[in-house]
Parts: structure tokens; sequence; C-alpha cells
């Protein structure tokens, strides 16, 4: 009798770790990535009130295009949805951000229906600069993927203006400014993570200098 008993409070015993263990894995299941959460955070101090985060399917980039993008986030034109670049002046005499109107660094959003344009970037700028007005010191180009990660914090196909390990200055594309309705989406600092909001609370939260930047 005893032996049955005690079988029985093994087997008790297992089912309940068992039950637990269920219980944790379904939590983690709902919890926020860490990202997310330090997103949120930043957007609620920021007074983003627009701005939603929306975690995509894993085949978002390798196997939809944009009109299923576009579906999917609930955007209302391919033309809504933006993405995240940083671009290098390679001959800039400044080695560092601290100047916004001749910075060696530029995270620039343009929309993904759109081509960027090196030569209306450096034309913008050395507008911003006629005592540097040498074309021999603008040379815009892709910034390399190791210094984009390190300047952004953010590994490739998850660039977002939001909380940057380094404080960039940044041009939004004008034509962005002219989407009706003025929500728009772009990189939520995951591959998989999603940001959108509206054009005046990305303007007043960065103070973008809005440019026409594209072909």
């Amino acid at each position: 009798r005893m032996e049955r008993v005690e079988k029985a409070l093994c087997t008790l015993t297992r089912d309940v770790a068992m039950l637990r263990e269920l219980e944790e894995n379904e939590a983690d299941r709902f919890k926020k990535p860490a990202t997310q959460i330090r997103l949120e955070r930043l957007l609620l101090r920021a007074a983003c009130w627009s701005a939603r985060l929306v975690y995509a399917p894993a085949n978002y980039y390798t196997e939809l295009g944009l009109e299923e993008r576009r579906d999917i986030l609930q955007a209302a034109s391919v033309d809504h949805l933006c993405k995240s670049i940083i671009l290098e002046n390679t001959a800039c005499m400044n080695p560092d951000c601290s100047d916004p109107r001749n910075s060696r660094y530029y995270l620039v959003v343009i929309q993904y229906t759109t081509r960027l344009n090196a030569e209306k970037v450096k034309a913008w700028v050395r507008g911003q600069n006629p005592t540097q007005s040498s074309k021999s010191l603008y040379n815009f180009r892709l910034a390399d993927a190791a210094d984009s990660q390190r300047l952004s914090g953010y590994t490739y196909n998850s660039v977002t203006p939001f909380g940057m390990a380094t404080s960039l200055p940044v041009l939004l594309s004008e034509p962005i400014t002219r989407l009706q309705p003025r929500y728009f989406w772009f990189g939520g600092g995951e591959e998989r993570l999603k940001l959108g909001m509206t054009v005046e609370d990305f303007s007043r939260s960065l103070h973008p200098f809005v440019v026409d930047v594209c072909f």
C-alpha cells in the first residue's frame, strides 16, 4: 500500500512539474521582446500617441511583395511603407555628427517605392554650407554594415530612427509629408518589428530635415 502511495505522489509531483513548465512556456510566448519594451517606453516619453508596433511574419522580406506587406500592416498604400538607411559623407571634414548641417553620417527615411538619389543629398548638404562649397568635400554613399550597426544599434532591415545608439541628423524624404492619410510605416528595431505613426508625431519627436532626396 505504501508503494502505491509513493508511486502516486511521484506521479503527482511529475505532473505538477510538467504543468508548471507548460505554464512558464505559455507565459514566455506572450512576453514582449526587450526591443519592443524599450521602444514602447521611449515612444511614450516622446508622446507619440499615434505610434503602433506590429510584428510581421518571418517571411516578410524573403517572400512577400510590397502589396502583401501593406496588407499585413494595414497601411493605406505601398507608398506608406518606408525604410531608414544611413549615409556617410566619406569626404566630410567633420569626424562625427555634431553639426547636423554638415554631418559625416545622416539617417535618411525614404519610401520603398522610390530610389535614393545621393546627388540630391549632396546638393542639399552642400547648400547648407556655403563656406565649404567645394564638391570634393561631399561624397555620399551607404554606410558600411558595421558602421550602420554601430551607429544605430540595429542590424540590417531593422534600423529605426528611434532609440539609436548615436544621435544622427534625420532627413525625411519630402513626398512622405504629402501622404494621405499622413500615417506611415518603417523599421521598429528588429527585422520583424514594424513601427507606424503620423508624420506629425515623427516630425515633432525627431525634428527631421524635410528634403527631396529621391529620383
